[in-house]
């Protein structure tokens, strides 16, 4: 068994997919994060980054520039909202800004939760915002939501059923997704089950191995 997220995430791509075809991390943040990297080199695989933070889109657009299978998306996703609030926190230990992710404003993050009152708000930026479907042409085979507790938003608008699904779902601090339910309900009714939860992600697995 895999001790760390990314590993397990490689290992079930390994066991399942092989090389993937189609890919999508919401909230990649910076290029260093981007757990479906190492498949970028392989001109079959399509990769889409999906980051609305201005800094980290930057340097995501930098690192994969000579990459013509990978896109970035400098939006939030969304249902209904054409722009969100992103609060973005910090704390002294970090250094200057951008060391911390952002979170939905609003959003049950497990920013908050794991590193408490001792964060300030550093920072507000209003990012676009577009629903998950309009992203999706119904291919992707292996999705990351790493989105600090706004999973749901995208993969409750996800026309693609990807074989593997990686949501960040928990944290140390005892923090549980606040969509956790709806996550589930979604994941039992698509054919998924929980097939591991390692640090801060929980692992589904689509059992007819069909991709819509």
């Amino acid at each position: 068994m895999p001790d760390n997220s990314a590993d397990m995430l490689h290992k079930l791509i390994k066991d399942h997919l092989g090389v993937p075809k189609h890919g999508v991390e919401c909230g990649a943040w910076f290029p260093a994060y981007v757990r479906l990297k190492p498949y970028a080199k392989h001109a079959q695989f399509k990769l889409l980054l999906i980051e609305p933070q201005p800094s980290p889109a930057t340097e995501l657009e930098r690192a994969f520039s000579k990459y013509s299978n990978v896109s970035v998306l400098r939006k939030a996703i969304h249902p209904t909202e054409k722009s969100v609030v992103l609060d973005i926190p910090w704390h002294s230990k970090l250094g200057k800004y951008p060391s911390s992710c952002a979170y939905v404003q609003g959003t049950e993050s497990p920013l908050l939760s794991s590193r408490g009152p001792s964060w300030k708000i550093w920072d507000r930026v209003t990012a676009a915002a577009v629903p998950f479907s309009s992203v999706d042409d119904g291919t992707f085979d292996v999705a990351v939501l790493d989105m600090e507790g706004a999973e749901w938003l995208a993969l409750q608008d996800m026309v693609s059923r990807p074989k593997i699904i990686a949501v960040e779902f928990y944290s140390v601090s005892g923090y549980v997704n606040p969509h956790r339910d709806e996550i589930m309900a979604w994941m039992d009714a698509n054919g998924y089950v929980l097939t591991a939860a390692i640090e801060e992600d929980a692992f589904f697995l689509r059992m007819d191995g069909s991709v819509l």
